[in-house]
C-alpha cells in the first residue's frame, strides 16, 4: 500500500522527458520526502497528461500531451535510468507508452511527412538531440 505523507505540495514538473524520472523517484523516496497519492494525481496526470482510450496511428497512447508524442527523447530519455517493464498505475502501461511511442514516429515520418524531408524504412526517427 502506497502511504499518504504529509508534505502533499503539487510537484510543478511535466513531460515525460523531465517529470517521469522526477516523479518516479519522488514516489519511491524515504517516506519523510516521498510524494502523496493526491500529488502524484493532480500533479502528474492532473498536468493535461492523461489521455483514456487515445490512440494514434493505430497504437494505444494514453500519455502525453501532444497525440503524435514528441521527439523520441521524451520518452526514451527516462528510460536511460528506470526500466518501465513493470510500471503501470491506474491511468497507462509505461512500457507500452515507451514502446508505441517510436511506432507512432516511425509511422508519421513514412506515412504523414512531407516528401521532401527523405525519410524512408532505413531514414526515419524524430529526435530533440
Amino acid at each position: 500500500a502506497w502511504d499518504e505523507p504529509s508534505n502533499d505540495f503539487v510537484l510543478k514538473v511535466v513531460g515525460t522527458n523531465e517529470g517521469f524520472p522526477a516523479y518516479i523517484l519522488a514516489m519511491v523516496a524515504p517516506a519523510e520526502n516521498r510524494i502523496g497519492v493526491s500529488n502524484y494525481n493532480n500533479g502528474w496526470i492532473g498536468a493535461r497528461f492523461s489521455y483514456p482510450g487515445r490512440t494514434t496511428c493505430g497504437y494505444r497512447f494514453e500519455l502525453g500531451r501532444y497525440a503524435k508524442g514528441q521527439p523520441l527523447f521524451a520518452s526514451q530519455h527516462p528510460c536511460m535510468w528506470f526500466d518501465p517493464g513493470q510500471m503501470s498505475d491506474n491511468y497507462a502501461s509505461y512500457w507500452e507508452f515507451v514502446a508505441n511511442h517510436p511506432m507512432i514516429d516511425r509511422h508519421y515520418c513514412l506515412h504523414e511527412a512531407p516528401a521532401g524531408y527523405g525519410y524512408n524504412e532505413s531514414l526515419w526517427g524524430l529526435s530533440a538531440s
